[in-house]
């Protein structure tokens, strides 16, 4: 038994690291990826200097407060998307850990899926942003284990930890109350002497504790005592009027997004995983009676199907699915042994999809990693250019703060009229405009630029798919998009304001 769990750490040891490298390789050559990624690292630099304005940002205050803890140790932005790659990395092993406990995996076995599941196309984009799903991820992977515990042992102190979990969950990322119809799903099915009337009412204190922390944190800050909770209100207001994206409501019923999305982005194998689980592992998953103690089959069949049964309906993004990309390379690697019963054939078949999954990450992610933003910086600089507002992109600001120069983002054109007046007088015209289909800046687009320069990571298919959340479009629709806008050699114009 030592002898083996030897073996065990040594496999997660060499897998981990190496799943952080792939992450973020040539990330030293790039820039944060998306306008959130950015405007979250903004927001940490203003809290350490004091400024809390924006501390209840997307009603993710725990994030803000945890990452503005480093600031004194680094300003260099990579440092921060190296910390949220570490979250991620450590996010996918504790959830193997948990898979490989439950069916008793094999070393081999183990390590095969940390590296099917590491070479996954959002997984490996998680790593890349700096954004608060990858912190989210990990506090998931913490509550699955305990989540199964309060079934199978029917553990009140499982279930409690499970709901404090959630609660903090909550501070950092509001879609942890995606779990919820799930989780009351599974009680329905799963009815025990763990939950009454009395434990239903600790939990809801326990859920309402991080408002009533975080009222007292914003009273002490100078912010209204309210502000966390109307962050929530806010989030959900949103939805019922148009985003400058043009993104309208909670649904979109392009119920092939995802599909399609696997099939370019991820190995080709999950669709095949998710049609064999429910038939290969039948009896384990639906000949179960009421009231019988739930089995790990049927645990992952309702987190992961009634999961991805509700994001088909709602708005959709790679990110939708965050919660259950280990969990569905899990449950292919599963069927795929039972099916092939060879080991040699499934080790051949997973060799090939790594192949095909690196082939993917090359094509998809590294060959958009290269950033011009710091030679339009050297530019600025060298003409003595200290402000200049930017169409809707944040991309060049950490390398803007470097140089000491003023950068602030627009969403229409008319805002530059009040900008002009407040010493302004450049525009860069920031490709990132068309990715959220902010379509407000048509003078801008016909004006001759004074400067201009390529930008790679502006024309990224991945990004155009991830701002479908903001923008409402299908997964055509976005692509359409994209291949529009990569027709143009340049994604970058820096222009006179008129």
């Amino acid at each position: 038994m030592p002898q083996t769990n030897l073996f065990s750490a040594i496999s997660y040891l060499t897998a981990g690291p190496l799943i952080f490298l792939l992450h973020t390789h040539l990330i030293w050559q790039t820039g944060f990826f998306d306008y959130d990624s950015a405007h979250n690292w903004q927001i940490i630099q203003e809290i350490s200097q004091g400024n809390y304005q924006h501390l209840f940002q997307h009603a993710s205050p725990s994030f803000f407060l945890f990452y503005a803890a480093f600031t004194p140790v680094s300003k260099d932005f990579h440092f921060y998307i190296l910390l949220n790659c570490l979250f991620n990395v450590l996010g996918i092993l504790l959830t193997v850990k948990f898979i490989e406990r439950q069916f008793s995996l094999s070393i081999l076995n183990t390590f095969l899926l940390i590296l099917f599941a590491g070479l996954s196309g959002y997984l490996t984009a998680n790593s890349r942003y700096f954004t608060i799903e990858a912190p989210s991820l990990f506090f998931f992977a913490l509550l699955l284990p305990l989540y199964y515990q309060r079934f199978t042992e029917q553990s009140r102190k499982a279930f409690y930890r499970v709901i404090a979990l959630v609660a903090f969950g909550l501070t950092i990322n509001y879609k942890f109350l995606l779990l919820f119809p799930v989780a009351l799903l599974l009680e329905l099915l799963h009815p025990d002497k763990v939950i009454n009337s009395r434990r239903i009412i600790y939990s809801i204190l326990i859920l309402l504790l991080p408002f009533l922390v975080y009222g007292l944190v914003a009273f002490l800050v100078g912010l209204p005592f309210y502000r966390f909770p109307a962050a929530y209100a806010n989030l959900f207001y949103n939805f019922k009027v148009p985003t400058p994206g043009s993104r309208l409501g909670f649904f979109n019923f392009d119920v092939f997004y995802y599909g399609r999305y696997f099939l370019r982005f991820e190995s080709p194998l999950l669709l095949v995983g998710l049609v064999l689980f429910p038939l290969l592992f039948r009896r384990q998953i639906f000949e179960i009676k009421q009231n019988k103690e739930i089995n790990i089959y049927r645990y992952l069949f309702l987190l992961i199907y009634l999961y991805l049964a509700g994001m088909h309906v709602l708005q959709k993004a790679p990110r939708g699915l965050f919660l259950v990309y280990t969990l569905l390379y899990t449950i292919t690697l599963i069927s795929c042994a039972q099916t092939v019963r060879s080991r040699k054939l499934t080790f051949s078949i997973l060799v090939l999809s790594f192949i095909y999954q690196s082939f993917v990450l090359q094509r998809e992610f590294y060959a958009y990693a290269h950033t011009n933003y710091p030679q339009v910086v050297a530019y600025l600089q060298n003409r003595k250019i200290t402000k200049i507002a930017t169409t809707v992109g944040l991309g060049i600001t950490p390398y803007a703060q470097t140089a000491n120069l003023e950068i602030t983002p627009v969403f229409d054109e008319t805002q530059l009229n009040s900008l002009k007046v407040k010493g302004y007088r450049y525009v860069l015209l920031d490709d990132y405009y068309l990715a959220a289909n902010i379509r407000k800046f048509k003078n801008l687009e016909v004006t001759p630029p004074l400067a201009s320069w390529p930008e790679p990571s502006l024309i990224s298919p991945f990004l155009y798919l991830d701002q479908c959340e903001f923008t409402g479009f299908s997964y055509q629709q976005a692509l359409q998009s994209q291949q529009q806008v990569a027709q143009d050699s340049i994604q970058l114009r820096l222009l006179r304001i008129p």
